[in-house]
C-alpha cells in the first residue's frame, strides 16, 4: 500500500538553478546533465506480525508495529512504537499503550507525528451492528496515551476514515475529511471548528515545513490542489494537477509524484514542470514515505520496503542530484505512451537493473496532461512528428495508419531470430502483421464473441446478419439483444463487423450497400429509448427474454463464460458475431508495442520488447498469454483441484449468480474459438461518430434508410480518402 506522508518537506529552490552544485552559473545543455541517485539503507527488525503505519517528521521515521496473537477462539493485539533517527540509524522501540480495545475489531489506520506528540487514528468495528466508531489517540513519544478524541462529530458510524487525508496543524487542529467530500477541522476535544466542501472526494492532505496545509481533491474539472486556510476554513488558489499518486508540500510549491515521475508546481502561478522519472533514478516509488529538497539543491527521497516473510522493514534514503551525464552511461531507449501500465513499469525496472548496455526512459503523457483525451491527442501528434520515441505503446486500431505512414519498423527478422511462430498464437501475430511483415507485439489478448442458447443456435456454430434478422422477426416482442436501444444495437453489431463496410487500407467503403441498409432496418426494430435502471439483464436472459448476448472472455478463470452459460440453462453456444465468412469470434489485443522506423536504437528497443514474450511476463499476465506453452500451463493450474480457481458468486446489483470451477470442456470451447477467430475488426472513432450523427434522424423517423446510407457513404468515403 502506498503511504502518503504527513511530514514537513523543505522545498525551496528550483532544480535547474543550483549553480553552486553544478559548478556553473549558466543553464547547461539538457543532454549534458541528468538526475542520478545514491542510496543508503537501514533495516528495522519487526518482532511482531507487521508494521501497521509509517510516517516521517524532523528527520525521523515513526512506525507502529502490531503483534497479533491467536489462541483458539481468543485473540489479542499488542503495539510497539518505533522512532528511528534516519541519520544514525538508531531505532528506539517502546510499547504503545493499549487504548482499551485488544481484539481484531480494532484497527490503526494512520499516525501523524506533530507538536512533540504522536496522533494515532484508529477505529473499532461492531460485527453485530455493522457500524464503526473512530477516535484519535494522542500519545507522548514514550508510548503513553494522554488523550482520546472522538471523531464521531465528523465521521458517522456508517462512514469510513480516509487515512490518506489526515493531518495535524501546528496549533493542534486535527484535519480530516468527511464522506461528502468536505475537509473538516476538529479541536482536541472533538468539536468541529470548520467544514469546507472540496469537490466530491478528497484524496490527500499534506503539511509543509512552514505548517501550511495543502489538500488534493477531485471535482468535475479533474484533480486540484489548494492551500487550506485553517483559521477561515477556506481553500485558496486551487491548481489543477496531473495524474497524482502522492503529493508533497513545500514553501509555495507542490511536488506531485505520478505513476512515473515527480513534477514541481508553483502554487502561485500554476506552472508545472517535470523533474525526474522514478525509473531514471532507480527509486522504487511503490511506498514513498517522504521527500525533501536540500540546501545544496539535491533532493532526499525516503521509501520503505516491507518484507513480511523475513520480518523486517527496509527504509531507503535516496539522494538525488542533477549531475553531468556519465561518459559511460547506457544507451537510452525512449518509451512513449499515454499512460504507463504498472506491469510494464515493473518490467522496465527489471530491464534497467539487469541490462548492461541499454536503459529505458519513459515519456507518459498523462503526467503532463490531466485530461486523458488531451494526453492521447498530444501523444498521437508526437508520433506523427516522428523521431521522438524508440518504443511506443499504442492501441491496436492505430496500427494500420502507422504502417501506412511508414512510421513503424518491421520486426519480422527480430522475432524470427529469437522465437518460433509455432510457440505463439499465430492469430494474434497475424493481427499485428501487414503483407507478411510483423509490426507490433501484443503480449496478451482476449476473446470477444456472442453467446446464445442451444435452441436459438439451432445447430449452427456461425451465423450471418440475415440469420439474426430472421431471428428478430421470429421474436419481435423479445428484448432480444441485452439492454440495447436502436443506436446501441447498431453500434454493437458494427463494432465487430465494421471491416465489412470500410476498408481503411484502400480508402473504400460500402455503406450504401443493401447489407448495411438491412442492418439499419434491424436496428430500427429496437426501442428508441431503453430503461436500463429497472432492467435486470441476467434475469431477462434466464427467463428467455434476451436471445443473444455479447461475451467478453478476458482471463482463464472464464467467469464470464460460466456466468452466461449458466443463465442459458447450462446450454450456451459461442456462436460469434454475424459474418459472411469465418467464425465471427474476434480477438482483441492488449498492450500493443511497436518500434519506430526512425529509431537509432532498434536493437536495444527490441531487447526490451522481446521481454514481453518471455515466460516470466507471460506467466504473470492477467489476460490470455500469447504463449501457447504458458496458456496451457495456466489452464492446467486452474484445472488442478487444489488451486481453487473459479467458483464463488457474481452479482450485478439485481441478481447474484453462483458459478463453479471451469472444466476442461470450457477451456476446449475457448481454445477452439481462439484458433478459429477472425482478426479484430477495424475501429475508427471518426467513422462511428459519423454513423451516430447521420442515423439519429433515421431512428427518429425523419429520414429513410437509403438516404441515411448514402449520406454515411459519402462522408466516410471522403474521410477515408483524406486519411489515406
Amino acid at each position: 500500500m502506498k503511504i502518503i506522508v504527513r511530514m514537513a518537506c523543505v522545498l525551496a529552490a528550483a532544480v535547474f538553478a543550483f549553480a553552486g552544485f553544478t559548478g556553473c552559473g549558466k543553464k547547461q545543455a539538457e543532454d549534458a546533465y541528468e538526475y542520478s541517485a545514491s542510496f543508503k539503507q537501514t533495516n528495522i527488525k519487526i518482532d511482531g506480525t507487521y508494521m501497521a503505519c509509517d510516517a516521517l517528521a524532523g528527520g525521523k521515521y515513526y512506525g507502529v508495529e502490531v503483534d497479533y496473537k491467536e489462541n483458539g477462539e481468543e485473540y489479542s493485539m499488542d503495539y510497539k512504537l518505533h522512532v528511528m533517527d534516519l541519520t544514525s540509524g538508531e531505532d528506539k522501540v517502546c510499547p504503545l499503550e493499549n487504548p482499551g480495545v485488544s481484539d481484531a475489531s480494532y484497527n490503526i489506520y494512520d499516525i501523524v507525528p506533530a507538536n512533540g506528540k504522536l496522533y494515532v487514528f484508529a477505529g473499532t468495528w461492531n460485527a453485530e451492528t455493522y457500524e464503526s466508531t473512530y477516535s484519535c489517540y494522542i500519545y507522548n513519544l514514550e508510548g503513553k496515551a494522554e488523550k482520546e478524541v472522538s471523531l464521531s462529530a465528523v465521521i458517522g458510524k456508517e462512514d469510513y476514515l480516509n487515512s490518506e487525508a489526515i493531518s495535524v496543524t501546528d496549533d493542534g487542529k486535527i484535519i480530516l475529511t468527511s464522506n461528502d467530500g468536505s475537509i473538516v477541522g476538529v479541536d482536541e476535544n472533538g468539536k468541529q471548528i470548520f467544514s469546507v466542501k472540496a469537490g466530491y472526494h478528497v484524496s490527500n492532505v499534506v503539511k509543509s515545513s512552514k505548517g501550511e496545509i495543502f489538500c488534493a481533491y477531485y471535482s468535475d474539472g479533474g484533480e486540484s490542489v489548494a492551500k487550506l486556510d485553517t483559521n477561515k476554513g477556506s481553500l485558496e488558489n486551487p491548481v489543477l494537477v496531473s495524474n497524482p499518486d502522492g503529493i508533497y508540500a513545500g514553501a509555495g510549491k507542490l511536488f506531485v509524484s505520478t505513476g512515473t515521475s515527480v513534477r514541481e508546481t508553483d502554487m502561485s502561478t500554476g506552472e508545472s514542470k517535470t523533474l525526474w522519472s522514478w525509473l531514471d533514478v532507480d527509486v522504487d516509488d511503490t511506498m514513498i514515505l517522504g521527500m525533501t529538497e536540500n540546501e545544496d539543491g539535491t533532493y532526499t527521497v525516503i521509501s520503505g520496503n516491507r518484507d513480511d516473510e523475513n520480518k523486517k522493514l527496509t527504509v531507503e534514503t535516496a539522494t538525488i542530484a542533477y549531475v553531468p551525464a556519465s561518459a559511460n552511461a547506457k544507451e537510452k531507449i525512449v518509451y512513449g505512451c499515454v499512460n504507463l501500465d504498472w506491469d510494464i513499469k515493473n518490467l522496465i525496472k527489471n530491464f534497467n537493473k539487469t541490462n548492461d548496455k541499454y536503459r529505458i526512459t519513459v515519456k507518459s503523457y498523462t503526467d503532463d496532461y490531466p485530461d486523458w483525451s488531451e494526453a492521447d491527442e498530444k501523444f498521437r501528434m508526437d508520433i506523427s512528428a516522428g523521431n521522438k520515441f524508440d518504443i511506443m505503446s499504442i492501441d491496436s486500431p492505430d496500427l494500420q495508419s502507422l504502417v501506412d505512414s511508414k512510421a513503424l519498423a518491421d520486426l519480422t527478422e527480430y522475432f524470427d531470430k529469437d522465437f518460433k511462430r509455432d510457440d505463439y498464437f499465430e492469430k494474434v501475430l497475424d493481427m499485428n502483421s501487414r503483407d507478411g511483415k510483423l509490426y507490433g507485439i501484443a503480449p496478451t489478448f482476449s476473446l470477444q464473441t456472442m453467446m446464445v442458447s442451444e435452441e436459438t443456435a439451432a445447430g449452427r456454430t456461425t451465423w450471418t446478419l440475415n440469420d439474426v434478422m430472421e431471428l428478430r422477426k421470429k421474436y419481435p416482442d423479445k428484448t432480444f439483444l441485452e439492454g440495447a436501444n436502436r443506436s446501441t444495437a447498431l453500434l454493437m453489431m458494427l463494432y465487430f463487423t465494421l471491416d465489412e463496410f470500410a476498408d481503411v487500407k484502400t480508402g473504400e467503403c460500402y455503406f450504401d450497400s443493401d447489407k448495411f441498409k438491412i442492418l439499419l432496418d434491424f436496428a430500427m426494430t429496437f426501442p428508441e429509448d431503453f430503461n436500463y435502471e429497472d432492467f435486470d439483464s441476467w434475469q431477462a436472459i434466464a427467463d428467455g427474454d434476451v436471445l443473444l448476448t455479447m461475451n467478453y472472455i478476458s482471463d482463464l478463470d472464464l467467469s464470464d463464460l460460466q456466468l452466461y452459460n449458466k443463465l442459458f440453462g447450462g446450454k450456451g453456444v459461442l456462436i460469434g458475431f454475424p459474418t459472411d465468412s469465418g467464425s465471427g469470434h474476434r480477438i482483441n489485443c492488449s498492450g500493443l508495442h511497436v518500434i519506430s522506423s526512425k529509431s537509432k536504437h532498434k536493437d536495444g528497443a527490441w531487447e526490451f520488447v522481446k521481454t514481453l514474450l518471455g515466460d516470466d511476463y507471460q506467466r504473470d499476465s492477467w489476460s490470455f498469454p500469447i504463449s501457447k506453452k504458458i496458456f496451457d500451463e495456466k489452464v492446467e493450474e486452474r484445472l488442478s483441484e487444489d488451486r481453487g480457481f473459479g467458483g464463488g458468486s457474481i452479482g450485478n446489483g439485481h441478481t447474484v449468480i453462483e458459478i463453479g470451477q471451469p472444466t476442461k470442456a470450457d477451456f476446449d470451447l475457448v481454445r477452439n474459438a481462439i484458433d478459429n477467430a477472425n482478426a479484430a475488426s477495424t475501429y475508427d472513432e471518426k467513422i462511428f461518430s459519423i454513423i451516430q450523427e447521420e442515423t439519429e434522424p433515421f431512428f427518429k423517423g425523419q429520414k429513410g434508410a437509403a438516404e441515411v446510407a448514402d449520406l454515411i457513404q459519402k462522408r466516410v468515403r471522403l474521410y477515408l480518402q483524406e486519411k489515406k
